[in-house]
């Protein structure tokens, strides 16, 4: 947009001076047309009155009006000027005004261009705000599902405590700090927390953003591989409240292999051979083997 504002004003200066110069130009070619006739019309009458001189023989009187010829002869000197003057200002360039139109006619195109570009501006500005505004409500929605799960996650986790979700601003959304109180312990930044509080706060924080935005599938990968016995424990017991999806988790750990329905291994009975096996523990049933 900058760009075709500053072409157009360089094209309407190009044009206003075109135009001056063309102005300039046809004001002295009729000025001195206008004087050209003038002494036209006074070079004729003094032709006349000298051949009425003339005809009548009268000598006498003619010598004694020298003036008038000499007038004469000046008017005649100024008319030669003027017309070297004009002949001075050719050759006209009349390309200019064909240049003029032309740059009359891209300045208007330019405009339109422009005035098209402020209203798509205005729209996408308009579109922008808006969604700008969806956002955040979005946003303040689902961060209030968010806390309020991740809340409940902590406790159920810790068998207590006090965990938030604290909204760094300035201006505009910056970022998200996790604030969490262990039972029976003093506020502390995260990086202070043991590896398997650290592990359990985090699971309690992925928990309540799959209850934000469920899917029909989650894979874990060795999520409880620091956690201890009794951590294990709580870990597997949230698991296992999780409802609406299925999950796929990758363990070694038994506690967790106890919270599933399905166990799937992979064994090697033979060297280079390996059998993947499933058993569903509503019973230690053994379903299916293959190869």
């Amino acid at each position: 947009i900058d760009q075709l504002e500053l072409d157009k004003r360089h094209k309407d200066e190009q044009s206003a001076t075109l135009a001056a110069e063309m102005e300039g130009v046809k004001a002295s070619r009729t000025r001195l047309e206008g004087r050209v006739r003038e002494l036209e019309v006074l070079l004729a009458e003094g032709k006349g009155k000298l051949e009425q001189f003339t005809a009548r023989d009268d000598f006498a009187q003619l010598t004694e009006r020298t003036e008038p010829e000499a007038n004469l002869e000046q008017m005649q000197s100024e008319m030669d000027q003027v017309r070297r003057n004009m002949t001075n200002l050719e050759p006209v360039n009349m390309a200019s005004i064909k240049e003029s139109e032309e740059l009359a006619e891209r300045v208007a195109h330019l405009k339109a261009q422009d005035d098209d570009l402020s209203q798509s501006r205005t729209k996408l500005l308009a579109l922008i705000d808006d969604l700008d505004r969806r956002a955040s409500t979005l946003f303040e929605e689902t961060f209030v599902v968010i806390e309020k799960a991740f809340q409940e996650n902590f406790v159920k986790m810790f068998d207590g405590g006090e965990a938030r979700l604290v909204r760094q601003e300035n201006g505009e959304l910056m970022g998200i700090d996790i604030d969490v109180v262990l039972p029976g312990k003093r506020r502390q930044p995260l990086e202070l927390l043991s590896g398997g509080e650290k592990v359990l706060t985090a699971a309690a924080l992925q928990f309540a953003l799959f209850k934000a935005r469920p899917s029909l599938f989650y894979l874990l990968d060795e999520v409880d591989n620091s956690l201890d016995e009794n951590n294990v424990h709580r870990f597997a017991r949230l698991l296992r409240e999780q409802e609406g999806s299925q999950f796929l988790v990758v363990t070694h750990n038994r506690e967790t292999m106890l919270a599933a329905d399905v166990l799937y291994g992979v064994t090697m009975q033979e060297t280079g051979v390996s059998k993947v096996v499933s058993l569903r523990l509503d019973g230690d049933k053994e379903l299916a083997s293959q190869s």
